[in-house]
This record gives structure tokens, sequence and C-alpha cells, in this order.
């Protein structure tokens, strides 16, 4: 039915009405006022689901053609992507230059969000017209569209601006406030004439700017929009973040909710948000002073998150990854369309050498596994035929790499075997349950399980067929057991590997500094197996500690009762 509706384009009028309940608002006393409660419309489960297939397939079309500096309700972005990419302009330009900042205020953006002008959006982006659709899940994604030819223009005029939903930002750089002056005023112009254009209207009195520089002397910038003069404040809220015209970000630490907020849940997650954009700032001595009163270690802490993040970004490692990559999720983009993602599923039951005949596994069988053995990583693959193997292949990874990696990439490699195949069906088993969810999920970035995906679509088209399941490890299947014995040969094999790409996890494990084989007290050359009993025994990175620690026990020891005598 919801592919039917999609095809025709049609939306039931019954899925368009909603339950309404009534929810006072916290801190509103006078609930004499409408503005004192807070309506919410529950709408019939049928109608969000073909919503959601709709919002999927509008994203598809839709996201590859916006505006990159749109940083809300859109794939692979938010909130750190937008800070980091601000602050990065920001300081890039506060050399010698006056730097203002204007922050819009769209009233009631969603509310009045005119349908004639995103009706006039999907046609100009060439959207399929069964594809018109309204509906509350897609408002987002509507806003977004109807936002994005602002964004455009903008843009076209050469205005840094960005953009988080209905949170809009512009920045501005000159070497004199005049010439600052010139372009926001005809910048705000044309942003007045667009939202007369689309039935919105942006709240001068609302609207903020504030002027960041070095300099020691300047004139303040005077900006209009429709006639009236913008305020020119000393500090911006922006999505949380509080930024000062001075960059300290004293006033973000100094808020006492974020100190409460700091003891009543946890404190790093609470103090680092947004930390790629302040991190600068913990090199100042009254920031250092208000962090450590919370905990020492948390200024430490966030440039070495903001160093992370940096590598999500694209910056690479320096010396630690010389001729590695990092893996890096697929882009939206180059995702197949929501149509065309093949149904993928797998045997959650977990067959066993008694209920593989009651599963109807009938022709070849290929048995995947990845994992670690003393400190080396390695996958391995087995198919059988008739009961016997008929052949087998190990794979070498490199040592920094996942055991979840291992099992992807077996899977991988097991998928592309039957896609060069000529078998019309072929039972692949695994005992990761986790790839096998990331595999089948109904939407994942995972570079290997992206190919694994585009194979399997290749092999259905060809009226092939390949099917998964879940095996328990060491279930007494011969083929299960006989892959262990290959996956022990080929990590310990002085080859090049099969695959090399770091994950983002040892990204950040070196970059907070937790990998003792990267301390300068501990160099990995020649490399050691390092684990908890390395760590606690042999590493150099520890060797205070155990010394300390051996004194003290030595001590205790000389002073026992039952040693005096």
């Amino acid at each position: 039915m919801a592919n039917k509706c999609l095809e025709l384009g049609y939306f039931l009028r019954a899925w368009k009405v909603a339950a309404i309940k009534v929810i006072p608002k916290p801190g509103k006393d006078d609930h004499a006022r409408p503005k004192s409660y807070r309506p919410i419309g529950l709408l019939p489960v049928l109608g969000k689901t073909v919503e959601r297939m709709l919002v999927g397939r509008l994203q598809w079309h839709l996201m590859p053609k916006l505006q990159a500096t749109q940083y809300g309700f859109m794939p692979q972005r938010g909130t750190e992507d937008a800070f980091y990419d601000l602050m990065t302009y920001i300081y890039k330009e506060l050399n010698l230059k006056i730097v203002l900042m204007v922050s819009l205020d769209i009233e009631g953006a969603f509310d009045n969000a005119w349908w004639p002008a995103l009706k006039a959006q999907l046609l100009a982006y060439n959207c399929p017209v069964n594809l018109f659709g309204m509906g509350s899940i897609a408002g987002p994604t509507f806003w977004n569209l109807i936002l994005d030819s602002l964004l455009r223009e903008l843009g076209e005029l050469g205005v840094y601006v960005q953009a988080f939903a209905d949170d809009v930002v512009l920045m501005f750089s000159g070497q004199s406030a005049s010439s600052i002056e010139e372009e926001a005023n005809h910048a705000l112009a044309r942003v007045h004439c667009w939202g007369v254009r689309n039935k919105l209207r942006f709240a001068p009195s609302k609207t903020n700017s504030m002027v960041l520089t070095k300099k020691l002397k300047y004139d303040d910038p005077v900006v209009h929009m429709n006639g009236e003069q913008i305020n020119l404040v000393g500090e911006i809220r922006l999505l949380g973040l509080t930024i000062d015209r001075k960059l300290t970000f004293i006033p973000h630490v100094a808020k006492s909710e974020v100190v409460r907020t700091i003891y009543i849940t946890v404190i790093e997650p609470t103090v680092l948000y947004a930390s790629c954009a302040w991190a600068p700032a913990t090199g100042k001595l009254g920031v250092r002073k208000m962090l450590d009163a919370v905990q020492r270690s948390v200024a430490l802490k966030a440039v070495r998150e903001a160093a992370w993040y940096e590598v999500k970004r694209g910056k690479d490692l320096g010396d630690t990854f010389v001729d590695r990559e990092l893996e890096r999720p697929v882009y939206f983009g180059d995702l197949l369309h929501p149509a065309h993602v093949p149904e993928i599923g797998y045997e959650r039951r977990g067959p066993d050498s008694q209920t593989v005949d009651r599963l109807a596994v009938v022709g070849p069988q290929i048995y995947t596994d990845g994992s670690r053995i003393e400190g080396k990583v390695g996958a391995a693959l087995t198919e059988w035929r008739d009961g016997e193997e008929t052949w087998y292949s190990t794979l070498r990874l490199d040592p920094f790499c996942t055991v979840f990696q291992a099992e992807m990439v077996a899977l991988q490699r097991a998928i592309r075997r039957v896609k060069n195949g000529k078998d019309g069906l072929v039972n692949i088993f695994s005992d990761s349950k986790s790839s096998l969810e990331v595999l089948t999920g109904p939407k994942t970035y995972h570079p290997l399980a992206q190919e694994a995906r585009r194979d399997i679509s290749e092999i259905v088209a060809e009226g092939r067929a390949v099917r998964l399941f879940w095996v328990r490890a060491h279930a007494g299947i011969a083929g299960n057991e006989r892959r262990r014995t290959h996956q022990a040969r080929r990590p310990h094999q002085k080859t090049a590997a099969d695959y090399d790409q770091f994950p983002l996890s040892y990204a950040k494990s070196t970059c907070l500094g937790l990998s003792c084989g990267t301390h300068p007290t501990a160099p990995a050359t020649p490399p050691k197996f390092r684990n908890v009993l390395h760590v606690l025994e042999d590493c150099d990175m520890f060797l205070r500690e155990r010394a300390l620690e051996a004194n003290w026990c030595r001590g205790l020891e000389a002073a026992l009762p039952g040693d005096s005598g």
C-alpha cells in the first residue's frame, strides 16, 4: 500500500488527521495564555511510514544538490561540523581584519513556510512529481529545500553563510568598518527581499551582530535590515554555544547551569560539547582555572577531542600513518536509491549441526571468521560442497585494524566470491552478529558493507541468490570449526596486508594518547603485542608507576609483624 501511494503521489486524507494532546510548557505560570501550552499532534502510524519512505527518496534526490552550508537535518552533518567550519573561517579571517557575525532570526520559520515556494523549489530541482506529498516527518527536509535558495543566493554574492535548520549566521570580513558595512547592508537587503518573496519575516529586533577583531582601534560597523538598525552585542548564543567577541569562551564555561549539569550528569560529554570550536581557548589561564574547578583533565581532553575531530574531517596524523588511509564512511550521495536497496536478511536462530537440514540449507556453504591472535589481526574463508572443503582463503589485516573490520572483510570477500561465481544459491555463515546487522540494516555508511550490498544487488539482478546465516561459535559445524584453523595461519605470515585502512576508533585512541605504542617512552620498534598484560607488566609508559608500587609493596612486607621475628 505504501509503495502504491508513492507511485500515485497520493496521501490519504485520514492520515492527515491528528489527535491533539496539549501539554503545559515548563516555567509558564499564566495558563490563560495559549502560548503557555505545547500542542502535540499524534498522527497514524501508516501515514508516518509512508512519510519516512518519502523522506528517504527526497533526500536521495535533493541532498547532493543542496548547499553544503546547511547543517541541520542533513545526513552525515551536525552541530560539530557547523562549529568547526565557522571557527575555522573566523580564525582564518581574524588576522589584521575585522570580522562581523550576524545571527538572523526568522519568525515562526516552520509554521510560516510557504507551500508555493516549496513546490517551486521541488520543480527547480527536477524532483519526481509523485514525491510532492506533505508530512510532518518531511518538514525539516522541506524547510532545508526552501532555505537553500537563500543560501545559494548569498553564496553567489561571496558571503560566508551557514545554517542549521532555521538558525542562519552570516560572516563578513574586511580591513575597515566602512567596507564591512557596505557588504553587510547589501547582503541583508537581499535577505529581506528573499523573505518577502517567500512570505517569511526576519525580526530585526531579534537579529544580533558582533564584531571580532584583534585590532586595538577600530570603528563598529553599523548595519541595518529593513530600515532598522541591528543590535551590536558582546556575545551570541548559537546552538547552545556562547561565542564572545574576544573568543575566550569564558561566558560559555562560566554558565552556572553548565556547571550544575556537569555534576548532575557526566562531566566530559557536557563540557566537551563543541570542543572542536573552543579548544584553542583552553590555552588561556582563566578558562583552565574554571575547568580545573570541575576536573583538571577536561581542558587537555578537549584539545585531544578537537584533534580527533580534525582527523575525521580529513587531517592526517603526521608520521603515525604515513602510507595508510582512514576508513571513511560512504558519502550519502553515493548510496543506492532507496527503491534499489536489496532486501537483505539473515537467519538469526543460530543453526547447528542438528538444525542445518531443518533450515533447508542446500548448495555451497562459505564460512567466514575474523579475529585477533597474539596482536595479529586476520580473517579466513572456507567453502564446502557436499560435506567436503573445496576452497579456502586466509587474509591478513594490519595490527591496528579491529576484529569487526576483519569480520566485515571476510563477509565482503565471501559475497564477492559468490558474485564472481556461477552458483544459483550460496549460503554464507558468520559468527559475527554485529557485522550481519550492519550489512542487512536499512541504512549503513560502512564502506565494506556498501561494497557487499552492491554485489548482492548484482547477484539478485542475475536471478541468483545468497543466504546469510548467523552461527554460534564452536557450534560443532565442520566448516565453522575448519575456518578457525585457517584463520590462525595468515596473520603470522610476513606479507602485505589484504586490508590496511585504520578505523576511526584507533585514530581517536592515538589522538587521546591512549596507545602505549605511540608514547615517546614506549616506542613500538620492534612492534610488541600490546594487551592489558603488556601494559601492566612491560610497557615503559608506566615504568614509574610500577617502580613506586614495587617500593610500596617491599615497605609493606618489611613492616609486617610476621617478618620481624
